[in-house]
């Protein structure tokens, strides 16, 4: 019998990443978690609510966050030996986030996803973010990740 994988695994960020990395001039653009009418919700740019593309806007109501040992305590109970990790609140940044920021954006959720699989390298994999408004810098970043991965 063969193991499973699951190809497809959505990986939730945890609410400060971008606030406690970003750059002091994106601080207050930067996707964050606040409480908006007693709901939790990730916003964006001076707390306008992140929403989801298409015909009905929804707010994006936080979840809670799961460290890499809990993804694996879950992967377990469901028989799959390993993941592919997606990105869930950071590529909501492509529709909301002008380049510059979104290359901020970017970098940190690399960085985090690179240290957040490294705890269980063979079992977890993560699909790098890159700005592709920019397709000299995101081939930068690309190989800039591949290398951070690496070492």
């Amino acid at each position: 019998m063969y193991p499973n994988y699951s190809a497809e695994t959505y990986v939730i960020e945890p609410p400060e990443l971008w606030t406690s990395t970003i750059e002091d001039k994106f601080k207050h653009q930067a996707p964050r978690v606040v409480t908006l009418d007693g709901v939790k919700q990730w916003v964006v740019k001076n707390d306008r609510p992140f929403t989801v593309a298409g015909d009905i806007e929804e707010q994006v109501v936080y979840r809670d966050y799961l460290d890499a040992s809990s993804y694996i305590e879950k992967l377990d109970g469901e028989g799959i030996a390993g993941a592919v990790l997606y990105p869930t609140i950071a590529k909501r940044a492509y529709e909301h986030l002008e380049t510059e920021l979104l290359s901020s954006v970017v970098r940190i959720y690399n960085d985090w996803i690179i240290e957040f699989c490294s705890a269980y390298p063979n079992r977890l994999k993560a699909i790098a973010m890159l700005n592709v408004d920019r397709p000299e810098e995101a081939v930068a970043e690309l190989e800039r990740t591949v290398k951070a991965i690496r070492n």
